[in-house]
């Protein structure tokens, strides 16, 4: 199989026809991500950022993506709890099932911080990780059994997860209005 650009695809997402080769497939997450950013102000060149390090492929996808998109900018990427600005590793997988738990009654803590990752998966986060050869550990991001019920819902259903966090907004102003 080819990627639009006309390499050989090595990478397959399930919630898509698409097949991208690793350049392209970079290239997609690097904009979901500056979509992310564009929507939440930009940063400066004063600014620290701090990305959250767990060792997951979310969080070494994000730092590594920050520092990509952000090299121009001239503000510090640290890791660990130094920053001004905090970017937890919070994938979509995350939020959708932090936002299925919050309608649920079931708790389930939600970062505080700028979430940039949220229209990234954490196989993306995987996928990316692989390409550029960078080490992680394969710690899962969810909100326990919901976490586990979406898991098994997206396999059937891939698009599910980003059709949730699309719809937070939505979801969010129904849970405001039917709870008493």
């Amino acid at each position: 199989m080819r990627c639009a650009c006309g390499s050989k695809a090595t990478v397959f997402p399930k919630y898509t026809r698409l097949t991208y080769c690793g350049r392209c497939f970079s290239k997609l997450l690097e904009k979901r991500v500056k979509r992310e950013i564009r929507k939440r102000g930009t940063f400066s060149r004063e600014d620290i950022i701090t990305v959250e390090d767990d060792g997951s492929a979310v969080g070494q996808a994000c730092l590594h993506l920050l520092r990509q998109i952000l090299k121009d900018v001239g503000c510090r990427i640290t890791e660990g709890d130094n920053g001004k600005i905090f970017i937890p590793a919070w994938p979509a997988d995350s939020e959708a099932a932090f936002l299925i738990s919050k309608m649920a009654g079931i708790s389930c803590n939600r970062p505080k911080g700028i979430h940039l990752m949220t229209q990234i998966l954490i196989s993306d986060c995987e996928a990316y990780c692989k390409i550029h050869r960078i080490k992680y550990h394969n710690k899962r991001n969810s909100c326990g059994e919901t976490g586990s019920l979406l898991s098994h819902i997206s396999n059937e259903y891939p698009q599910t997860i980003f059709s949730i966090v699309r719809s937070k907004t939505k979801l969010e102003n129904w849970y405001a209005q039917n709870t008493y």
